[in-house]
């Protein structure tokens, strides 16, 4: 929340109305539920529910308490002073440095370090350090929040045995046998199983089923700093037959690697993602920026742009993890409910697409996986068994709701989805995939298209009634797409400028003319 003290929060607007939040999970973790607080064609409810965004229990939490003062969102911000935050687009790391001056007896200077592993898709860690100008008594607690559970249901929370391990699992709401679990183990100076106490504190300690902590009484030397680190292990059942085992290894076995040895893994997956002729460089030729803010903007955004992309996106190595797509405001953010739109494909798939094709494959992934719903679609809004149409919005199922219509709404999305198919295949050349995978789905679009276009006397054409505003700018794609009602013809006599390069611009492993030449 953006007010500690619980005021008039922004709301953060359709379809859920709810205050605007941040909070933690994992790919693919949408729940199920009735409705949402405003829809666009709420009869559609009849036939079945909402499928938005879900968190787990926010995990990050060091919590500080000095001479009974609390060091969280709550804080007199009066005590904090020298304040500094970065977080590096290269490697990942997030930093907060500040001095806090919870009384006259005491100041301290405070760190925290915070990143996701890069090369692990199941660990994290955050390290808090602190230097105090007197010696002075503190209390520091790992807390698993689980305010952070938005739209989840609590199912279990643990401490392991004989360990610093503390644990909660949830479920989307009205999903129980979908499970997150969350494991925290915490090292530093002191801090063992025999000095461990619960966490006990009313105000950080909220009444909340999936919230679970564990507290250390610790001295603070004058000068002298105390480093205390968390290591966490998040897995889901959306992505592991055991995620149970597979959380709590993971926090382990990153407590024994330690958070150095974890950074530097993390730091060189990420530089091996973003190499300097894999991102947009505007700076001149001796490594300065021109003084011209526009470049300079340029020049930021081409870093951002790539790291938070890649940031919500898994390789495409043989497992089953990556193929959720984007939400609109990416992983942690429920704007727009956290479905995935059109964005996905059109926009966000080409900025990855080119550099990262291996990344990009979790997008065209997710709308395979939902096709078989997209046939359900097609059939009860009385297209043939040969059609498919995919709903505005997705979410776990795919089906057409109140927020994602599938007719007289928005068919553009299915042409983003044509297209951003031929796009990956035009980038990979993974004739395999588009002929097993993709060529069902874009000749049941193509079909789709085909029933949905009625001649129309008056402009002597075809056309498609009940538009939507962005369907407009897609009509010329949609009469191309029409003329297409078969595989062969699609991929022989769809324009070139869209399917084909000249062979002069081809890459040894780009799509090859024989598989075009053989459906």
């Amino acid at each position: 929340m953006t007010d500690p003290n619980g005021g008039n929060l922004p709301i953060n607007g359709w379809p859920l109305d709810n205050p605007r939040q941040t909070f933690c999970t994992v790919s693919g973790f949408f729940n199920s539920q009735k409705n949402t607080t405003r829809t666009n064609f709420p009869e559609l409810l009849l036939k079945g529910g909402e499928s938005v965004i879900a968190g787990i229990p926010n995990w990050p939490n060091l919590i500080l308490e000095v001479e009974g003062a609390t060091l969280n969102a709550s804080v007199d911000s009066s005590t904090i002073s020298d304040f500094n935050s970065t977080r590096s687009l290269k490697n990942g790391l997030q930093t907060w440095n500040y001095t806090w001056t919870p009384s006259s007896n005491s100041s301290l200077s405070v760190s925290y370090e915070m990143f996701m592993d890069r090369s692990q898709p199941n660990v994290a860690a955050v390290r808090l350090s602190v230097v105090s100008t007197s010696s002075i008594n503190a209390t520091v607690t790992d807390l698993i929040d689980g305010r952070g559970a938005v739209r989840s249901d609590p199912h279990s929370t643990g401490t392991l045995d004989n360990s610093t391990t503390i644990y909660s699992a949830v479920s989307p709401h009205w999903l129980g046998n979908i499970t997150a679990w969350i494991f925290s183990t915490v090292e530093g100076p002191g801090l063992d199983v025999a000095s461990r106490t619960n966490a006990s504190s009313s105000f950080y300690l909220p009444s909340n089923d999936s919230t679970i902590g564990q507290s250390w009484n610790i001295e603070l030397n004058a000068g002298a700093a105390v480093t205390i680190t968390k290591y966490i292990g998040i897995a889901s059942s959306d992505g592991f037959n055991n995620p149970q085992a597979v959380a709590q290894d993971a926090s382990l076995q990153a407590s024994q690697a330690g958070f150095d040895e974890l950074f530097q893994g993390s730091a060189k997956a990420w530089a091996d993602l973003l190499t300097d002729d894999m991102v947009d460089d505007y700076t001149l030729p001796d490594g300065s920026l021109p003084d011209d803010q526009d470049v300079v903007d340029m020049q930021i955004i081409s870093k951002a742009n790539a790291h938070y992309l890649l940031q919500n996106l898994l390789p495409e190595d043989g497992g089953d993890l990556n193929h959720w797509s984007i939400s609109v405001g990416g992983l942690g953010s429920d704007s727009y409910a956290g479905l995935v739109f059109w964005d996905a494909d059109i926009f966000m798939s080409p900025g990855v697409s080119v550099s990262h094709p291996k990344y990009a494959a979790q997008i065209p992934k997710y709308r395979v996986m939902l096709s078989p719903q997209a046939a359900i679609n097609a059939e009860e809004n009385d297209f043939s068994s040969e059609a498919i149409i995919y709903p505005w919005t997705s979410g776990r199922f795919g089906n057409c709701t109140g927020t994602g219509p599938c007719v007289d709404y928005q068919y553009h999305l299915n042409s983003d989805i044509f297209l951003n198919n031929l796009l990956y295949w035009r980038v990979t050349g993974d004739d395999s995939w588009f002929k097993n995978q993709a060529i069902p789905v874009n000749d049941a679009i193509v079909q789709m298209f085909s029933e949905l276009v009625k001649y129309n006397q008056t402009v002597d054409g075809y056309s498609i009634a009940n538009l939507t505003d962005p369907d407009g700018k897609y009509e010329l794609i949609y009469v191309l797409i029409v003329e297409l009602t078969t595989t062969q013809n699609m991929l022989i006599r769809f324009p070139m400028a869209l399917t084909r390069l000249p062979q002069s611009q081809r890459s040894s492993s780009g799509p090859k003319d024989t598989l075009r030449n053989s459906q």
